[in-house]
């Protein structure tokens, strides 16, 4: 994502606490603004400002992911939440469903052609 010119950082329990809050405050100040985390970032930490999550495994509890997707729409405002799935998962995405007490919406993954033209259009962009 750097290599792109994205302002990102990661967030993982293979850093140091400094550098973790080095990184938060980063977030927090608008020096970056994607955040790339494992589940360190899930509890017990406030982290506002967070408009969408991307889970690219999904966690094998419900409670996990209840974790992971608290942090964005904090503070009353909208958030989106994001799960990459194979069909095998289908369980876990049932029972998170049910614990919630919400169905989830299934997105139709971008076929090929589209991401082309897509990436096409923005490298006339830049």
């Amino acid at each position: 994502m750097i290599s792109k010119g994205y302002k990102a950082e990661g967030l993982h329990g293979d850093i140091t606490q400094a550098k973790r809050l080095e990184v938060l405050k980063k977030f927090k100040n608008d020096q970056i603004n994607i955040l790339v985390a494992t589940d360190v970032a899930a509890r017990g930490l406030d982290i506002s400002g967070v408009s969408h999550v991307y889970n690219f495994d999904i966690p094998q509890d419900t409670e996990s992911y209840t974790h992971r997707i608290g942090r964005t729409g904090r503070a009353g405002k909208e958030g989106i939440a994001v799960t990459f799935v194979n069909p095998i998962e289908m369980d876990y995405i049932r029972q998170i469903e049910d614990a919630n007490g919400r169905k989830m919406s299934a997105l139709r993954p971008p076929h090929r052609k589209e991401v082309l033209q897509h990436v096409k259009m923005t490298s006339k962009k830049s």
